[in-house]
């Protein structure tokens, strides 16, 4: 995060860095992972608006410092983030991935003219780790994005939906090697409204497949 050498080549982050992530430790949504107030079991965007999948989990809130995380690896190819971003969701979510018993991990597809763009999905990478972490299958020729879609972050609720609109779809011919598929993660960088991955669930709901989902962070929400 600071760009300091560390100590040990082990350590990813440096031991003045690490506090800075902020890990939600205190009272979480049971729906979408989002810390709530006065332990309430669900935040308001999750006791207000209905979601197709079942539930998720997100490692840190989205601050001032875990966002220079996620832009670095989303925006400057800071690829070498990757292993300790999903060691760390690995280690904090272990109990959650092991009732959830998923039968793959999909990630969030990008549009192939971003992805020219970018060079890498980092969803994908992100949830090629975890799979590797967790032993879990990777399916990342599953979910397609047929749609080129604008920033979901400065849109209302009504054009979120619309944006979203026919954004994906499945590769059925790649979803019948993998057999009978009951429950899939679906892995994100970052759960803003949840709209994006709900459309994802959605899609996979009508295959007959429960889904729930995986972030490294996640933000107030509307």
């Amino acid at each position: 995060m600071c760009g300091r050498i560390t100590e040990d080549y082990e350590d990813k982050v440096c031991a003045g860095c690490i506090p800075k992530l902020p890990v939600i430790t205190e009272s979480r949504c049971m729906h979408c992972s989002k810390q709530t107030e006065d332990d309430a079991i669900l935040c308001t965007d999750c006791s207000n608006k209905k979601y197709t999948y079942i539930q998720g989990y997100a490692l840190w809130h989205y601050n001032k410092s875990s966002k220079k995380m996620m832009m670095g690896l989303k925006y400057y190819g800071r690829r070498d983030y990757v292993d300790f971003i999903a060691a760390e969701i690995v280690y904090h979510a272990r109990f959650r991935i092991r009732s959830w018993n998923p039968d793959g991990i999909i990630p969030v597809p990008l549009h192939s003219s971003k992805y020219k763009k970018r060079g890498f999905n980092q969803a994908e990478i992100l949830a090629r780790k975890i799979s590797c972490l967790c032993e879990i299958t990777f399916m990342g020729d599953v979910l397609l994005r047929t749609k080129k879609t604008r920033p979901q972050k400065n849109l209302n609720d009504r054009e979120r939906k619309m944006n979203l609109f026919n954004a994906f779809s499945l590769n059925y011919d790649n979803l019948k090697k993998y057999g009978n598929l009951r429950r899939i993660i679906i892995v994100d960088d970052i759960y803003t409204t949840g709209s994006t991955i709900d459309a994802c669930a959605r899609i996979l709901k009508e295959a007959g497949i429960e889904s729930y989902f995986l972030t490294a962070c996640i933000g107030d929400g509307f």
